[in-house]
C-alpha cells in the first residue's frame, strides 16, 4: 500500500520539487507563462509538499495572510483523493495557529473541490494568467471552538510534527480509526499494544504498512502486543499473524501472564510518548494524549512490567510462527 504524507517547510528547503510540480502543472499543461508561475511572494510563504511513497507529487503554499495558491497535483495522482488531503492538512495547521480564515483564487473549473472542502465563493469569475478565476474563503474562528472535536489525521499531524502536547476524548469507531491511523503514522521506533483480545477493525491494511515501515526502518526498532485472548490470532486469515511471520523478531505477539490480564482496558502506546487510552473496549471512547503526557509515562512503564511476566502463544508455537 502506497504511504502518503504531508510535510510544511520553507522556500528554502522545497523550492525544487515545489518548481518542477508547478512549471509541469502550470506552464506545461495549462501554458501559465513561466514569468507569472514564479513570483517575489514564494520567499514569504509556507511550502506544502505531498509525497507518495517518499516522491513528491503535490504542493502548495499559504501566506501569512493566510491566503493559499499554486496548488498542484501531477496528473497521475489526481483523482484518488490526495488532494483532499493535502487541503485537511493545511486548513488544519491554520486552525492551530488561530487564523480566522483562509482565502484562495480558485480557477472557475475547481470551485466544486473547494466548495465540498468548506469554502464558498467571495468574487465575480475575473481572468488571471490567461485563465477564469474566483476567490473563495473558508473562514475558521467560529469551527476553532469546536476544533478538538473534529478530528482528523492531519489536523493531528500538527501536533505530532511539531512536538506539542494534546489531549482529546475520541468518540465511536471513526475517531477511534483516525486516532489510530495518526499515531501509527507517527511512530518512529515503537509500537505498543495491550488489549483483551486483537480487534481486527483496528488492524486495516493502512495500519500494517505502518507497522511494515517501522520495523524496517531500523533493525532494533519493535513492535510488542501483548493480548489476553488469542482466539483471533489462531485463524489462518488473520493479517497480523501473517505479517509477524514477514517481520520475524521485529514484530513479536505474546499473552499477559494470568495475573495482568485485562478484562475491558487496552492501549495503543506509540515510542512512550502518546497513548490512546480505552478504560472499557465496549464503550467506544478513548483519551487520546499526545505529548509525553503522565498518561503515556504511566503505561510505558506499566508495559514494560507486563512484558517482562508475558507468555508465549503455544498456537503461534504450533503454527510455525
Amino acid at each position: 500500500m502506497a504511504q502518503v504524507k504531508v510535510v510544511a517547510g520553507t522556500w528554502s528547503q522545497y523550492q525544487k520539487y515545489c518548481t518542477a510540480i508547478r512549471h509541469q502543472v502550470f506552464v506545461q499543461e495549462q501554458k501559465v507563462p513561466p514569468e507569472l508561475e514564479l513570483d517575489a511572494l514564494d520567499p514569504h510563504c509556507e511550502h506544502y509538499l505531498l509525497l507518495v511513497n517518499q516522491k513528491p507529487v503535490g504542493t502548495a503554499r499559504i501566506s501569512k495572510e493566510g491566503k493559499l495558491g499554486r496548488l498542484a497535483l501531477l496528473k497521475p495522482v489526481r483523482g484518488h483523493g490526495l488532494g483532499r488531503k493535502l487541503m485537511q492538512f493545511i486548513v488544519a495547521r491554520a486552525r492551530q495557529r488561530g487564523w480566522p480564515k483562509i482565502t484562495l483564487a480558485a480557477q472557475t473549473t475547481s470551485l466544486g473541490f473547494y466548495q465540498q472542502l468548506g469554502f464558498g465563493i467571495a468574487s465575480e469569475t475575473y481572468i488571471d494568467a490567461g485563465l477564469p478565476h474566483q476567490d473563495m474563503v473558508m473562514t475558521l474562528a467560529a469551527q476553532d471552538q469546536q476544533a478538538p472535536e473534529q478530528i482528523s489525521v492531519a489536523y493531528l499531524q500538527t501536533y505530532l510534527e511539531q512536538d506539542r502536547s494534546g489531549q482529546w476524548i475520541v468518540h465511536g469507531r471513526q475517531e477511534m480509526q483516525i486516532a489510530w491511523h495518526a499515531l501509527t503514522q507517527a511512530a518512529k521506533q515503537k509500537i505498543k499494544i495491550y488489549a483483551p483480545e486483537l480487534y481486527l477493525a483496528w488492524f486495516d491494511d493502512e495500519v500494517m504498512s505502518q507497522f511494515t515501515r517501522v520495523c524496517r526502518a531500523h533493525k532494533y526498532n519493535q513492535i510488542q502486543i501483548l493480548v489476553s485472548q488469542t482466539r483471533s490470532l489462531t485463524q489462518r486469515t488473520n493479517k497480523l499473524v501473517r505479517l509477524q511471520q514477514r517481520l520475524s523478531s521485529g514484530l513479536q505477539i505474546q499473552q499477559t501472564h494470568p495475573s495482568y490480564r485485562p478484562q475491558r482496558e487496552a492501549y495503543l502506546l506509540v515510542d512512550d510518548t502518546h497513548v490512546l487510552y480505552l478504560a472499557d473496549t465496549d464503550a467506544h471512547k478513548a483519551t487520546l494524549e499526545i505529548g509525553r503526557s503522565r498518561l503515556a509515562l504511566a503505561k510505558a512503564a506499566e508495559f514494560k512490567s507486563y512484558w517482562e511476566r508475558a507468555q508465549q502463544i503455544k498456537e503461534l508455537q504450533k503454527t510455525g510462527l
